[in-house]
């Protein structure tokens, strides 16, 4: 048996479709501020509670499991992974997200981002590795050849304070156009 699939949309289609909703979220966005703030409300319980489902999941944990792991019962999992849930307590998403291996960000965001967010929400987006297996951590990135110049180049208020540790002693010179050079002993 063929499937007629002509009532399908096809990929430029949906691409049109993202789009319009996109443009109209965009417009509800800018010209009503009470939305706007209630958007973004509803957003933020969305995408938490998501995420945290996500990665338990990822984790391949029970919500009864990573209730364990935080001290709580299960229902109360069930309750944060709710996406009507939105009494979020900093202590508690602390504790997810060490139970999870990852670590939180909250952050202050202009409105706009919204509209990409909404766009990309979804398993994908959603899930993180854990500390252990992050390469990033793994893999450091390889330092540039010139970074020891340039840190030595900079002055003391600008230098990143890990080139400043118990273990490193700056040495400081005279004789430069402001009287004081301060060199990092960068490894």
């Amino acid at each position: 048996m063929k499937t007629d699939l002509s009532c399908l949309p096809t990929r430029q289609e949906e691409a049109e479709n993202a789009y319009w909703e996109t443009e109209a979220l965009r417009k509800e966005l800018l010209e009503d501020e009470e939305y706007c703030y209630a958007y973004a409300d509803s957003f933020l319980n969305t995408w938490v509670a998501s995420q945290i489902r996500v990665i338990r999941e990822q984790r391949g944990m029970t919500q009864k499991e990573l209730g364990e792991a935080i001290g709580t019962q299960q229902a109360g999992i069930s309750r944060l992974e709710s996406i009507n849930y939105s009494a979020w307590k900093t202590g508690t998403l602390r504790r997810l997200a060490r139970a999870l291996g990852v670590r939180l960000r909250i952050s202050f965001e202009p409105f706009g981002t919204l509209l990409d967010d909404s766009e990309i929400l979804g398993p994908a987006s959603l899930e993180r590795v854990r500390r252990e297996g992050d390469p990033r951590l793994l893999h450091p990135k390889p330092r540039p050849a010139s970074s020891e110049r340039f840190i030595a180049s900079m002055s003391i208020f600008e230098r990143p304070f890990s080139h400043f540790g118990s273990s490193t002693q700056p040495e400081v010179r005279t004789g430069t156009r402001t009287g004081l050079e301060i060199v990092a002993n960068v490894r």
